[in-house]
């Protein structure tokens, strides 16, 4: 199937980003949480979990200097909301990509449980991504729980080294019952 003379639009850039914030209106939550992570004056447009071979990951000056008030973006991203004063909200959000570039990269996002403590959140979304990875790569027997360790960002799967990097936003929602929002992002371009 050929892509009839349309425009194939491939991201080569990479930027992993999060935010908090905190507002008495619910959505104005969010606004607050999106500014740190540089995403306020963008139209974010809702991206899916795979990744193009060779993608370049790119810090925020490199990001910031390449985007535009207004501009549409693709992204991942989810936010995880409360206003229960005291509650730990996280969003997180992890990415598994071939360390050589030569590969398909997979995304697994943690965002819609308030409550879950950061350490586990990391730990469900590192493993979920190690079996996307697996599930695409056929490899029928893998079994996250049985390699994922704490702190480890490098595996071997399916006859290669694979990276993993993962970002997390997390906060307490104050005690004045205002909404909170952590918003974890990875952004394309």
């Amino acid at each position: 199937m050929g892509n009839a003379g349309l425009p194939i639009l491939i991201p080569k850039y990479l930027f992993l980003t999060h935010g908090f914030g905190t507002d008495k209106e619910h959505k104005n939550a969010r606004d607050h949480a999106s500014a740190p992570a540089g995403l306020a004056d963008l139209t974010l447009i809702a991206g899916t979990s795979a990744l193009p071979p060779g993608i370049e990951f790119i810090d925020k000056a490199k990001f910031t200097g390449n985007v535009s008030s207004g501009q549409d973006v693709i992204a991942i991203h989810g936010y995880c909301e409360s206003n229960v004063p005291g509650q730990l909200i996280n969003a997180t959000l992890s990415v598994v990509v071939p360390a050589d570039g030569q590969g398909r990269g997979y995304v697994a996002e943690l965002f819609e449980w308030p409550g879950i403590h950061p350490e586990i959140a990391v730990r469900r979304s590192e493993r979920m991504v190690l079996q996307i990875y697996a599930n695409r790569h056929a490899l029928v027997d893998f079994d996250p729980y049985d390699v994922w360790e704490p702190g480890r960002d490098t595996y071997e799967l399916a006859g290669r080294e694979v990276k993993i990097h993962t970002i997390q936003a997390e906060g307490i929602v104050p005690e004045s019952g205002d909404w909170a929002c952590a918003l974890a992002a990875l952004v394309l371009l």
